[in-house]
């Protein structure tokens, strides 16, 4: 996952699945080295577009960390 401004912010962990089985957001890992201290957090479908190369979110890496961790 990158930002407008082509910067890796982190990564799509899971892709996240309503009661309907219908996709429901996206499981984006960010922050960490190598899996140590890094945070999940949940991020609705269209806060991410596909440009081809990679998911970009409008979002800042400051926004993202301030979303609630998501705890499975």
């Amino acid at each position: 996952v990158r930002n407008s401004d082509g910067e890796k912010l982190g990564e799509v962990e899971e892709i996240l699945i309503d009661s309907d089985g219908q996709p429901a957001g996206f499981l984006i890992e960010i922050g960490g080295w190598f899996d140590l201290g890094d945070a999940d957090v949940n991020v609705p479908l269209n806060a991410l577009t596909w440009d081809g190369e990679s998911y970009v979110i409008k979002m800042t890496l400051d926004q993202l960390e301030n979303l609630q961790p998501f705890d499975e």
